[in-house]
C-alpha cells in the first residue's frame, strides 16, 4: 500500500513517519529497498510499515526471497533503505555514522543461522570476542562471559572448540555471544532452520526466557510457523517484498486471511477435511469452529445434541498451543432442524466460540 499524498502528490506525515515513543523498540516506515544487477534492477522490499514494541518478540516470515532477512538486516545497519525510514530506540538508523553506527551494532545483537564461530578459538573465547572488541577488562570480561555460559547452559563446555559440539550446542554459543553485551535488541536470522526439531525446541524456550528474564525485545525472522507459534507475540506475513498481513500471533492462527498465512497456518495448524468429506451428498451444513481457553476443554458439541437434538459429524479437529494459549480448530457437519441450527450456533458464540459457514447440503 503506498503511503497517502496531498493534493499535490506530497506524502501526508502519519504516526508511523516520526520518531516512535519509548513503548517502540524499532520501528519501519515505508521502507523499500532496491538491488541494483546486472540485467534487472531487484526490488527486495516494498513499502513496509511496521512496529516492533519494546520487550516483544516480533515474527517476520515468509519463504526464501521474501524479503525477511534485508528488512532485519536494516536494524543494525548492515542495509540502508532505498527509501523510507528505520528507526531503532528513537534513532533514525539513516542517519548514525562513525560511533553512532558502532554503538547501534553494540545495541543490536544477532544470531545467525551458520553460528559463525572461529572454530580454533574455544566455546569462551568466541562468546568474549565482542568484549575484546569493546575493550573490556579481563576480569570483567571474564566474568560476564561465565555468567552468560551458564545462563544458555554450556558453563562446562566453555574450554571446548566448535568443533565438538552439536548443532545446538553451537547455537546456544551464538546466543551466549549475542548477549554477553546485554543487547536491549536480539535479531535472530533463521536461527532455527539449521537445527533438528527437538533442538529447535530447546532454542525456542530458551529464546523465550532471554525476552522473559531480561525483557529483550526479540525479532525472529524464520520460514517455520511453528517457531512464531511457540515463541512470538505478533508475526508479520511477508511475500515478494511486502508484508501482506500482520498482526497478534493468536488472531493471526484463529484468522489468517491472506493465502500466504493461510498456508503458513495449514502446515502448523491442519484444519481442512479432504473435500470429499465436505463435498459429499450428506445432508447438513459445514461449520468451521474456532475456540480457545476454557471453551477447549468444555463438551459444548455434547451439549448441542442433548439440548437442540442435533446431529453432529466432527470432519477435521486439532488442538494445539500457541504462545501459551490452548486454540482448538474444528470443522463439523451439523444436521437438524433449521431453527435448532440457529440456536446451537447462538449457544456455541454465546461460549467464545467463533463459529462460520463452509456450506451446506440439502
Amino acid at each position: 500500500m503506498s503511503p497517502a499524498t496531498d493534493a499535490l502528490g506530497h506524502p501526508l506525515a502519519g504516526p508511523e513517519d516520526t520518531a516512535p515513543g519509548a513503548d517502540v523498540a524499532v520501528r519501519f516506515s515505508h521502507v523499500s529497498k532496491t538491488f541494483a544487477g546486472a540485467s534487472h534492477d531487484v526490488q527486495a522490499l516494498r513499502d513496509v510499515t511496521l512496529d516492533v514494541p519494546v520487550s516483544s518478540v516480533q515474527g517476520i516470515i515468509g519463504y526464501s526471497g521474501a524479503g525477511k532477512s534485508t528488512l532485519v538486516r536494516m536494524v543494525n545497519g548492515l542495509e540502508r533503505p532505498t527509501s523510507g525510514r528505520v528507526w531503532v530506540e528513537a534513532q533514525e538508523v539513516e542517519r548514525l555514522r562513525g560511533s553512532g553506527l558502532r554503538d547501534l551494532k553494540k545495541h543490536t545483537a544477532m544470531v545467525f543461522q551458520s553460528f559463525n564461530l572461529l572454530e580454533t578459538r574455544t566455546v569462551a573465547a568466541n562468546v568474549a570476542m565482542p568484549l575484546v572488541l569493546d575493550g573490556v577488562a579481563v576480569d570483567e570480561r571474564d566474568a560476564r562471559v561465565e555468567e552468560v555460559l551458564d545462563f544458555v547452559g554450556l558453563a562446562d563446555r566453555s574450554q571446548a572448540h566448535p568443533g565438538e559440539l552439536s548443532g545446538g550446542q553451537k547455537q546456544r554459543v551464538g546466543i551466549a555471544r549475542a548477549l554477553v553485551r546485554q543487547p536491549p535488541i536480539l535479531l535472530c536470522d533463521e536461527a532455527t532452520s539449521a537445527l533438528d526439531p527437538a533442538t529447535t525446541t530447546q532454542i525456542v524456550d530458551l529464546l523465550d526466557r532471554v525476552n522473559r528474564e531480561f525483557r529483550t525485545t526479540i525479532i525472529v525472522v524464520t520460514h517455520e510457523m511453528d517457531v512464531i507459534k511457540d515463541l512470538c507475540d505478533s508475526v508479520a506475513v511477508m511475500e515478494d517484498g511486502e508484508i501482506v498481513e500482520s498482526g497478534a500471533v493468536l488472531d493471526i492462527f484463529n484468522h489468517p486471511r491472506h493465502p500466504a498465512t493461510r498456508r503458513f497456518v495449514e502446515g502448523v495448524v491442519p484444519s481442512t477435511p479432504p473435500a470429499s468429506l465436505t463435498e459429499s451428498g450428506e445432508g447438513g451444513d459445514v461449520w468451521r469452529l474456532v475456540y480457545s481457553g476454557d471453551g477447549a476443554g468444555r463438551p459444548l458439541l455434547s451439549q448441542l445434541v442433548r439440548d437442540f437434538h442435533l446431529e453432529v459429524n466432527i470432519l477435521a479437529a486439532t488442538v494445539t498451543e500457541i504462545r501459551h494459549h490452548t486454540v482448538g480448530h474444528m470443522v463439523v457437519r451439523m444436521s437438524g432442524d433449521p431453527g435448532d441450527l440457529l440456536r446451537g450456533a447462538e449457544r456455541l458464540r454465546a461460549n467464545g466460540v467463533q463459529v462460520s459457514a463452509e456450506g451446506s447440503r440439502s
